[in-house]
């Protein structure tokens, strides 16, 4: 095999990366004891990690890194009213339901003052109707990083919505969903689909939806070693690592790291400039050899 061709081989498996599968992701228990109602999120831009304390409460603890959070060294924390148990972080500002349990309104608001910067109604018909653990999880925003997505109810039994927004809070997009008969109990969001567990109190998930259309396929994913005492209230991305952090209200905080390939929607790598001008070489050479040994054998 000559020079190019080598080079070849050597960068296809960057260009096209095989997805994993996996039906067991293992989570480690973290040292400390979170709230009774934690939600968390990590800003991918500033690498800050929220921490809520209830669901709906006043105050959301901050920290300077994971580092800290993974150690419970809280470097202060934030003011916010009235907020939902979901909670989105991005450049400085945090997203959250805002309004009350009924309520479908977000709210984008500043991570060091808790001053509400921009608050919008999400269009397209969802409702409060939403996760099988009650009002308290109606209208949820999360974040894979990239987007903010609202996840909340239709009125007709098993129907849903996610809406997709910016994070100037511009909702770019709506699609309508039927979980197939399966309920849900939580759900977070990787790489544009939205995970769903079955339950509030199962460590099971079914159910992945494609956020740009609607597109829901049956999974089957299971967080292993997680301490159900007695049901999940927390479950967030941190897309700067490529973690979940997954709490209950027993009071134990779990994390699980490499999550995107075991989900299987890990985005393969964009190729630097250098070897995408290699790629291209290599592919030159290689019709030029084709042709050469073409006009040999005639």
């Amino acid at each position: 095999m000559n020079l190019f061709r080598k080079a070849c081989v050597a960068v296809l498996p960057v260009l096209f990366a095989a997805h994993a599968q996996a039906a067991s992701i293992t989570t480690s228990a973290l040292p400390f004891a979170p709230a009774s109602y934690t939600s968390m999120a990590v800003d991918p831009v500033t690498g800050k990690v929220y921490q809520t304390t209830t669901y709906s409460g006043s105050s959301i603890l901050a920290y300077a890194n994971t580092n800290r959070y993974d150690s419970r060294a809280s470097n202060g924390s934030v003011a916010v009213a009235n907020f939902g148990p979901y909670l989105a972080a991005y450049d400085g500002s945090l997203y959250l339901r805002t309004g009350g349990t009924s309520s479908t309104v977000i709210s984008k608001v500043s991570a060091t003052t808790g001053a509400i910067q921009k608050s919008v109604g999400v269009t397209g018909g969802m409702s409060s109707e939403t996760f099988n653990w009650g009002g308290w999880s109606a209208v949820n925003p999360m974040s894979d990083g990239s987007k903010l997505y609202v996840v909340g109810g239709v009125a007709a039994n098993n129907q849903w919505s996610i809406a997709t927004f910016d994070y100037a809070l511009n909702q770019t997009k709506t699609v309508s969903f039927d979980l197939l008969n399966s309920t849900a109990g939580y759900a977070f969001a990787v790489n544009g689909y939205v995970f769903f567990g079955d339950s509030y109190n199962s460590a099971h998930i079914s159910r992945r939806v494609d956020a740009a259309t609607g597109a829901v396929q049956v999974v089957d994913f299971t967080l292993a070693g997680l301490q159900q005492t007695p049901y999940i209230t927390g479950i967030s991305y941190d897309s700067l690592h490529d973690s979940l952090y997954v709490a209950n209200n027993g009071g134990v905080l779990s994390k699980a790291t490499g999550i995107a390939a075991q989900l299987g929607v890990q985005r393969s790598a964009v190729p630097e400039p250098a070897s995408m001008a290699l790629f291209g070489l290599g592919l030159a050479a290689l019709a030029m050899t084709r042709r050469r040994q073409g006009a040999a054998s005639k």
